[in-house]
């Protein structure tokens, strides 16, 4: 890693190897203040364990499960070239990050953390213009010609035969994000209709900075006059609801909704509010007409029901409407999620 200007405090390089046969393993870092060349600047060489489990920086083209595809961008990179990329946004630790890579390719193009709620914490991204998924050549690793880096302890022995983990289950490789635009975010968008109704709200998953990944809403047919909605997600782990939070399920007209109440003709607007019902994101008690409940840091789950009766919709008018769950958070703001939805096809 290099870096210049302020926040490095001149020039700072970081140079980390420890995949020699596993057996070896070190850290350079060098650099100067602003206005010195290599000759003026320091060097210090550590040693450090080669284990596979120890000598890794991270997981570095992997990502939460909270991962969240949001389209395509276009991405204008410091020498002023702009390319066109798909984002991704995700939640760590109370702190949003991004992340894109080159159209439909697992080509990285930028990371970067685009939100915190920490006074003085810095945003930040990092763009990559060259890359390549081979090894980087030994040289690469090497300090600076003009530089004298004192060579570190000797390496202690260690038995090790950890081979290279793959990401953990709980994780989402580069790859396997790339794979699901193509085969489900890319065919979403061939087939969904673009409508007015429903541009501001998600209609795929997981999406939102609550993490949506299920939302569905159906019928009792022994109760005919009833919408229930359902929605799990998975909001960041530092958050927890509090008094205030709240959400609130409305069923609206999608386009022009008509139909005959007492043999006389309605007509409706698009956008039209049928109903909607409130609720509050604190954990509530299941079995309730509307609730929440969280069975662990991170995850949670919102049930709610909606009665319509006649008077709003005759039965069998299979009218077409919008059902959308709106989420209300003081520290996560405003999200919401819907799908369109034929009310009532049966009695």
């Amino acid at each position: 890693m290099t870096a210049d200007g302020p926040l490095s405090g001149g020039h700072l390089e970081e140079i980390t190897r420890c995949d020699v046969g596993w057996k070896t393993g070190y850290a350079l870092t060098l650099g100067g203040p602003p206005g010195t060349n290599v000759t003026e600047w320091q060097c210090t060489n550590r040693t450090l364990n080669p284990a596979p489990t120890s000598c890794q920086w991270s997981n570095f083209w992997s990502f939460p499960m909270n991962s969240s595809y949001h389209g395509v961008e276009d991405i204008t990179l410091h020498n002023g070239t702009t390319m066109k990329c798909d984002e991704w946004k995700y939640w760590d630790s109370g702190e949003e990050y991004s992340f894109n890579t080159l159209i439909d390719t697992a080509i990285p193009v930028r990371t970067a953390k685009i939100f915190t709620a920490v006074p003085g914490y810095s945003l930040w991204h990092i763009d990559f213009t060259d890359f390549s998924s081979e090894s980087a050549p030994v040289a690469d690793f090497n300090a600076p010609n003009g530089i004298q880096c004192v060579p570190p302890p000797p390496a202690p022995a260690i038995e090790d035969t950890t081979v290279p983990q793959k990401a953990p289950a709980s994780f989402n490789t580069l790859s396997t994000l790339v794979s699901m635009v193509s085969n489900r975010f890319r065919a979403h968008e061939k087939t969904t209709p673009t409508t007015t109704t429903t541009a501001s709200c998600c209609t795929t998953y997981p999406c939102s900075k609550y993490q949506v990944v299920k939302f569905e809403n159906t019928h009792w047919a022994t109760y005919a006059w009833y919408i229930e909605t359902s929605v799990q997600f998975y909001p960041p782990e530092s958050w927890t609801a509090t008094e205030g939070d709240t959400f609130v399920v409305s069923v609206a007209c999608v386009n022009e909704c008509s139909f005959i109440v007492n043999a006389k003709k309605k007509v409706y607007p698009s956008g039209t509010i049928f109903a909607n019902k409130h609720g509050n994101l604190t954990t509530g008690t299941m079995g309730t007409k509307s609730y929440c409940v969280y069975p662990k840091k991170g995850e949670g789950y919102c049930h709610n029901e909606i009665k319509l009766t006649q008077s709003n919709i005759p039965l069998g008018s299979m009218v077409p409407l919008l059902v959308t769950f709106n989420f209300s958070s003081k520290v996560l703001g405003e999200s919401c999620v819907s799908t369109q939805y034929i009310y009532p096809s049966s009695k």
